[in-house]
């Protein structure tokens, strides 16, 4: 019954993004990075953060990451390394993600670096199809993050890493998404306009 109703979803939610113009896609994506800018993003120093270049329409985050790596952080990306495996993540340059090397499902991923494990991570952005007001996430269906993020002690310890969701404000799906024990909720959810966080 939840299988169904996610794949359900997944069809609405990922119909949606797709209709949004490249320059739709901008215009977003540099509304994030001035939300955050005001509002969160010059406290963060010294940290380790895992992000992600976005695909399918997904918001780009790397005005966000240039900021982050000019007030001293260092800016990771995930790396598949097999389909059924958890994410490795590697030291990233910040600029030029496009030029990266692409590898599984057509992603750029950074090649030749020390790689590191999610519980090494102060913080991880984390791409979504859809949320909801309770911070739950709804991801491709892949299981990819469920999978990294069950490598951690998460939410029973304080070093894990803080989970942000990146998302458009349409993706907030107006009632609660169908979760499963495998299913990690978020600690927050940002949007080009607002910041949910996990009460």
């Amino acid at each position: 019954m939840i299988t169904a109703q996610k794949k359900q979803l997944r069809q609405h939610f990922r119909l949606k993004r797709k209709k949004i113009s490249k320059a739709k896609q901008t215009v977003e994506a540099i509304k994030l990075y001035r939300f955050l800018n005001q509002r969160w993003l010059k406290g963060i120093k010294n940290q380790r953060i895992a992000m992600y270049v976005a695909t399918q329409s997904e918001l780009d985050l790397s005005r966000v990451a240039r900021f982050l790596k000019a007030n001293n952080n260092t800016i990771f990306l995930p790396i598949v390394e097999q389909l059924d495996a958890p994410l490795i993540f590697c030291q990233a340059p910040v600029l030029n993600w496009a030029l990266l090397p692409k590898k599984a499902f057509n992603i750029p991923e950074p090649k030749g670096c020390r790689k590191y494990f999610v519980a090494q991570m102060d913080i991880v952005f984390v791409p979504l199809l859809a949320f909801d007001k309770s911070v739950n996430r709804l991801g491709m269906g892949g299981g990819f993050y469920d999978r990294t993020l069950a490598q951690t002690t998460y939410k029973n310890a304080n070093q894990s890493p803080f989970l942000i969701g990146v998302g458009y404000d349409f993706q907030q799906h107006s009632n609660y998404l169908p979760t499963e024990k495998t299913d990690f909720r978020l600690d927050a959810v940002v949007t080009p306009s607002k910041l949910l966080v996990d009460s």
